[in-house]
């Protein structure tokens, strides 16, 4: 059965972020892990700091292995007696969140990362090792970031952010999104922003070819698309989610390398800093 990989740090927003991805696994029918990444001190060795015990190791596992079943406890008591319950699993394991996240994804059954997102900012993430950035760049499976203080409501707009550079390449995305929307029973809106001031009718044309081909492809008639005419990709995208009756946004992070990161800081990345609704990354080709 398939699996949502939850991480959570105990903090309240990573607690708001795993109460959506809770309730999102009970409307898909889907199974939770529920995660807590130990960070250790001794792994991080720092001047005047001494070696943790192993007794010391043990007892940060076992209060986690308690945190964890605490929660746990308290999202199956958020659910209704009838309808699907997910079966949740816990697991500590110390390490970097993004690498015990990962590591915890690789299953084969696993077809979702859910996580909170951080809301510092730019460049916070570049000089803080954030852990939503870390867990965009790194995973390999579809990442969805939730803000402090998200409930949970019905998806029914999922909006889907392109800028038609590379429409073969955003099919496997589309398709993607459609299998998360057909469960959902929501609405794909391709919403496309670009700074022309009037649509060619060849561009029209080639549109509509390319909506009826996706929509007969994949078998689903709720997709729809919008054009956003805006300079800044980010503005579009905001006034879309703040005006359009959007219940999620979808993204796909494009990797970048260290230099093209700090002077082209990704889209994906900028919308995960501030976005107030959940954010569904998709990871992109990597170089």
């Amino acid at each position: 059965m398939k699996t949502i990989v939850i991480a959570t740090d105990f903090s309240e927003g990573s607690k708001d972020a795993a109460r959506y991805g809770y309730h999102l696994a009970a409307q898909v029918r889907s199974n939770v892990q529920l995660c807590h990444a130990i960070i250790i001190p001794a792994e991080i060795p720092q001047a005047g700091m001494m070696l943790w015990q192993d007794e010391e190791y043990e007892l940060l596992l076992e209060d986690s292995a308690t945190a964890l079943h605490d929660f746990k406890e308290a999202l199956d008591y958020s659910l209704p007696e009838s309808g699907f319950r997910p079966v949740v699993s816990c697991r500590s394991q110390p390490g970097i969140v993004a690498d015990v996240v990962k590591g915890l994804a690789a299953t084969t059954d696993c077809e979702l990362i859910v996580s909170g997102s951080h809301q510092g900012g730019v460049f916070s993430d570049l000089l803080l090792g954030n852990h939503a950035s870390n867990l965009i760049d790194s995973a390999e499976k579809p990442v969805l970031l939730v803000a402090p203080r998200t409930e949970f409501r019905r998806v029914k707009k999922i909006a889907f952010a392109t800028e038609f550079e590379d429409p073969e390449n955003d099919l496997q995305h589309i398709y993607q999104l459609v299998y998360w929307a057909r469960q959902l029973n929501a609405e794909v809106l391709l919403v496309h922003t670009c700074n022309e001031p009037h649509e060619s009718p060849a561009l029209k044309e080639k549109i509509a070819d390319y909506l009826v081909g996706i929509s007969n492809k994949a078998d689903y008639p709720n997709i729809y698309y919008r054009l956003i005419r805006n300079d800044r990709v980010e503005e579009g995208l905001d006034w879309i989610c703040d005006n359009g009756q959007v219940d999620m946004l979808a993204m796909v992070h494009q990797h970048r390398n260290l230099f093209g990161e700090l002077f082209a800081h990704s889209h994906t990345k900028q919308m995960a800093g501030h976005l107030q609704l959940p954010l569904l990354v998709f990871p992109g080709t990597r170089s």
